[in-house]
C-alpha cells in the first residue's frame, strides 16, 4: 500500500478565515459587558473621590471652622502631605471627570464630580454622595 504524507504548515485560507469569523463574534457579544463594566469603573472612581475630596474638606473644618477650595487645601501644611496633587486646582481633571468645589472659603459647600458621559455626583457636608440631579 502506498502511502502520501503531506506535510501541513499553516492553515488554508477558509480555516483563517473561520477563526476571524468566531473570534469577532466572541468581540460582537463581549464588547457591550465590557462597557457596561467601565461605566461601573468610572462612577465607583468618581464617587471614591468624592469621598476623599470631602474628608480634606472636613479636616480642614476641623482646622479652621470653614471650608475651602482644592488650591487651599492643597498649601495647608497639616493636610499636604496627604492631599492628592492632581486635585490641586479648584476645577480639576482627573482620568477624565472634572471635579469642582468651592471657590471661596465659606460655611456649606458642594463638591461635583462630573462624568465624560455627562452625568454628575455631589458630594456636600453632610457627607452623603449622590446623583446631582437629586
Amino acid at each position: 500500500m502506498l502511502k502520501i504524507h503531506w506535510e501541513r504548515r499553516g492553515l488554508t485560507l477558509l480555516e483563517l478565515a473561520i477563526m476571524l469569523a468566531i473570534v469577532g463574534v466572541l468581540i460582537f457579544i463581549a464588547l457591550p459587558t465590557l462597557n457596561e463594566n467601565e461605566e461601573e469603573a468610572t462612577i465607583s472612581f468618581a464617587k471614591q473621590q468624592l469621598g476623599y475630596l470631602n474628608s480634606l474638606e472636613q479636616e480642614y473644618y476641623t482646622l479652621y471652622g470653614t471650608y475651602a477650595p482644592f488650591s487651599k487645601i492643597a498649601e495647608e501644611p497639616k493636610i499636604r502631605d496627604r492631599f492628592d496633587l492632581r486635585f490641586k486646582s479648584d476645577v480639576s481633571l482627573v482620568e477624565g471627570i472634572k471635579f469642582s468645589g468651592p471657590m471661596e472659603e465659606q460655611k456649606f459647600y458642594v463638591i461635583f464630580a462630573e462624568l465624560p458621559d455627562g452625568s454628575k455626583y455631589k458630594v456636600d457636608q453632610t457627607g452623603e454622595i449622590r446623583p446631582a440631579d437629586s
